[in-house]
């Protein structure tokens, strides 16, 4: 009973990340504690399942090699502080994959963690009807329970449950659970044309057709008939919910409930009532789809007259993506190997896109797309964050993950094989999507991923003839593996816990030394002697000792820090800007200058390296126009042009800003 319980906890935390208790459990470490508890339990109770456990097909091992690599990122990673949470959630998923190859030994406790994860997935999608439309997708992140940040994102994690939605809608064996499912398909499909994700529409429709040809090759016409009459619906309801918030025509909804009401109650015969319905969907469809078409066709010829430009925001994405992949290349040349470590692509890349001149980097008008937080591509990204080696792991488990669904198909009678199916469907969904987008480590992405492909790794373990017993593992084999990642795991948790405990927020604006705080980063220190926020704090502070004291040992103390935190993670700027203040203060004028020069290469900090070049310039001016000078004169110089430039900087923003509202004033005189 408790197994279960801790399983149903993981399933709900997974889909509900943003539900944790942050001050308790920061990072992904609830979910890994609540997976590492569940793994112990099963492992410690191992000895009385089935021996086939100890079978570890090619889809385990080529998952547990894939999950394993990324999490030894953490010693070839070029920033441990941005990199250790994408190990540790590498760790949380090796230890849900084995509790569950020891936990589950029938298909139906696999389908009650397929209701479960569809029933959060179903809470989700109603929470995004209510905080995001309305605000047109521009979400925050800590907003109730829904911290998708755009469309896209949330695309590709309804693309994991339409499929599963399809199965138990059809399959299940209760007429209330049926309903539900369909219902969910429908909420699902409405929430998701709402998103309006191109790259996730291609895939939405390749789901469909794949489900559609399954059951015609079945020749199961009621699955067909459902599968359309639900889209049908769901389109239907789509076109309507748009035309009446663009307030279009408000009887739209009215006159579709009549014209309903006006065929059904001409036809007789209960033979051709679902041809009736079929029939009058697909009318609306026209006649709302014609309605909206009009409307589009009016609203654009409206701006034509205006003379507005109508830009065509899909070329617009594709160069977007072509750019990044483009510098995704350059990365992946310089470090093919193991990649420059988990979740480190947005401190790699700004360098790499500054180094493009062709065109479509000119075309790009917003500095922000310099900047990117992603790849857009989950392949071109896991190969540059883990390297070619990681990317071949990917490729393998993919690889097999086809090549035994196949062979259950092939091999195994519809029953066997048909759950396998649309589980695949779904995977392939997630795949095809992230061609374009890259969502992986958020724990709704890799840890459901990881519950699917234990699905598809079940049954074909289960019902595909089983290799000789010298194939199969040993269970003392298999119990040091699983012992051996409880215990390399564990401690690798419990550190990575007890680190950001330690390394608290609050200490990040420390602006004077205190010994209470100087034990605890020295404790972070010891805990994580890679990372580089402990240096950085007790760079700050050393600094801001200097300020209050002018001790040179805290100026040389302070530049000492923050040449450690860039030697440790020399992806991670963030000491940059202080160390251009230690070394003006020390007055090195040109080493200043030539880490000013490095913050102008990355898009993020460019602003940053100009304002600290130009107060070093003033400074140096001041130097040189007198021929004596103390510390205490040096930082007087320093506040006084940081001063200057800041105050610079606040006019340029407010005659920006102004000519921002002129423009938007200008424009809506003209309409």
């Amino acid at each position: 009973m408790g197994k279960k319980v801790f399983l149903i906890l993981i399933v709900v935390v997974a889909m509900f990340s943003g539900w944790g208790p942050e001050n308790l459990f920061p990072g992904p470490t609830l979910f890994a504690f609540l997976s590492l508890v569940f793994l112990i339990l099963n492992a410690l109770q191992w000895r009385k399942c089935d021996p086939s456990i100890t079978q570890l097909t090619p889809i385990s091992i080529s998952l547990l090699l894939f999950y394993v690599w990324g999490a030894l990122g953490y010693f070839f990673t070029g920033s441990l502080d941005v990199s250790y949470f994408s190990v540790i959630q590498y760790l949380g998923g090796l230890f849900l994959y084995f509790g569950l190859i020891i936990y589950i030994r029938d298909e139906a406790e696999i389908y009650k963690v397929l209701w479960i994860g569809l029933v959060c997935a179903a809470i989700h999608s109603l929470s995004v009807v209510y905080q995001v439309l309305p605000t047109g997708w521009f979400l925050a992140t800590d907003s109730g329970i829904s911290h998708f940040r755009n469309k896209n994102i949330f695309s590709s994690y309804t693309l994991f449950f339409i499929p599963v939605a399809i199965y138990l809608g059809s399959y299940s064996t209760f007429k209330g659970l049926k309903y539900l499912a369909k219902g969910i398909f429908v909420l699902f499909l409405v929430v998701f044309l709402f998103a309006g994700s191109r790259a996730g529409e291609g895939a939405l429709i390749m789901q469909l057709l794949l489900m559609c040809a399954y059951f015609a090759y079945k020749k199961d016409r009621e699955g067909v008939e459902n599968l359309v009459v639900l889209t049908l619906v769901s389109t239907i309801i789509y076109s309507t919910a748009i035309l009446v918030l663009n307030k279009t025509s408000p009887y739209v909804l009215l006159s579709q409930l009549v014209i309903i009401s006006m065929v059904l109650f001409y036809e007789t015969g209960k033979a051709r009532v679902k041809n009736t319905v079929v029939l009058i969907l697909v009318s609306l469809i026209f006649f709302s789809a014609t309605i909206f078409t009009l409307n589009k066709i009016s609203s654009g010829l409206k701006s034509f007259k205006s003379g507005i430009e109508i830009k065509n925001s899909a070329i617009t994405s594709i160069n977007t993506r072509v750019h990044y992949w483009q510098g995704t290349l350059g990365i992946i040349k310089d470090n093919w190997l193991t990649g420059t470590g988990p979740n480190t692509f947005s401190l790699v890349i700004p360098s790499y896109l500054s180094d493009i001149n062709d065109q479509r980097a000119h075309d790009l008008e917003s500095a922000s797309l310099q900047n990117p937080p992603s790849a857009h591509n989950l392949y071109l990204q896991i190969a540059s964050e883990s390297g070619v080696v990681g990317l071949c792991l990917l490729l393998a488990l993919i690889y097999f993950v086809y090549s035994k669904s196949f062979l259950l198909f092939k091999n195994t009678p519809r029953r066997v094989h048909e759950p396998v199916f649309f589980i695949v469907i779904s995977i392939t969904g997630y795949l095809l999507h992230n061609l374009f987008e890259f969502n992986w480590y958020p724990s709704e992405f890799i840890y459901t991923f990881t519950i699917l492909i234990f699905f598809v790794e079940f049954n074909t373990r289960i019902y595909i003839s089983t290799p000789p017993r010298s194939e199969i593992i040993s269970s003392r084999s298999f119990s040091a593996i699983v012992w051996g990642i409880i215990l390399i795991g564990s401690a690798a948790t419990i550190n990575y816990y007890l680190y950001v405990k330690t390394i608290k927020p609050e200490n990040s604006f420390i602006t004077e030394k205190n010994p209470l705080w100087e034990r605890e980063i020295d404790r972070a220190k010891m805990m994580c002697p890679k990372c580089s926020d402990p240096f950085l704090i007790l760079g700050k502070g050393l600094l801001a000792n200097y300020y209050s004291t002018l001790n040179p040992a805290y100026l040389a103390g302070s530049k000492q820090q923050f040449d450690t935190a860039i030697q440790n993670n020399p992806l991670d700027l963030r000491a940059l800007p202080y160390l251009v203040q230690s070394l003006t203060l020390q007055e090195k004028f040109k080493e200043a200058k030539d880490v000013c020069y490095k913050l102008l290469q990355y898009q993020r900090y460019e602003f940053t390296g100009r304002m600290e070049l130009a107060i070093i310039m003033l400074v140096e001016s001041y130097v040189a126009k007198n021929s004596v000078f103390s510390p205490k004169q040096i930082v007087e110089a320093w506040q006084q042009a940081a001063k200057r430039v800041g105050f610079r900087r606040k006019r340029v923003a407010e005659g920006l800003g102004k000519a921002i509202e002129r423009r938007k004033q200008f424009m809506r005189q003209k309409d």
